[in-house]
């Protein structure tokens, strides 16, 4: 799908150099790109009702918000923060996990690289990263009863 955007933008970039189209703003135009993509990129994220916990976004990116589960016997995966973007966007994540059995993994995905995030033992984590392309957060449960809150904001 992204593909397909992307050959029409520059066929339209084409046509308008050739003066077949009207003349337009090379940076107007990465950023209707980058809003097209951003929003169809917030359809990959996981929506009621197959999110095992609850999430409120704090922007419109999709990127940033609060994620919060409590549950008992958990199976599952949420896809819980993310987008795709032609620009980079610095991401401070803090987590606070509390395990009674089971086990839950939170893990950072950039332009498709899959990263485990580690807890510390008191069950904290704290990570700034640079989200490129297609990134997100997610967290996969297996038998998980216990709570996982996670931050996730825009970094200076």
């Amino acid at each position: 799908m992204l593909r397909i955007l992307a050959l029409i933008a520059a066929a339209f970039i084409l046509l308008s150099r050739a003066g077949l189209c009207p003349r337009i703003n090379k940076d107007a135009a990465i950023r209707c790109y980058d809003a097209v993509i951003s929003t169809l990129s917030k359809l990959t994220l996981t929506h009621e009702p197959w999110l095992l916990g609850e999430r409120e976004f704090s922007d419109m990116s999709g990127c940033c918000g609060e994620y919060s589960c409590d549950g008992a016997d958990l199976n599952g995966s949420d896809f819980v923060f993310g987008s795709s973007s032609v620009y980079e966007k610095k991401i401070k994540l803090t987590a606070k996990i509390e395990t009674f059995s089971g086990s839950a993994e939170m893990f950072v995905i950039i332009s498709g690289e899959k990263s485990l995030c580690r807890f510390d033992k008191n069950g904290k984590f704290e990570g700034t990263f640079v989200f490129s392309g297609s990134s997100g957060v997610a967290v996969d449960y297996d038998g998980f009863t216990g709570s996982i809150k996670i931050t996730s904001e825009e970094a200076e």
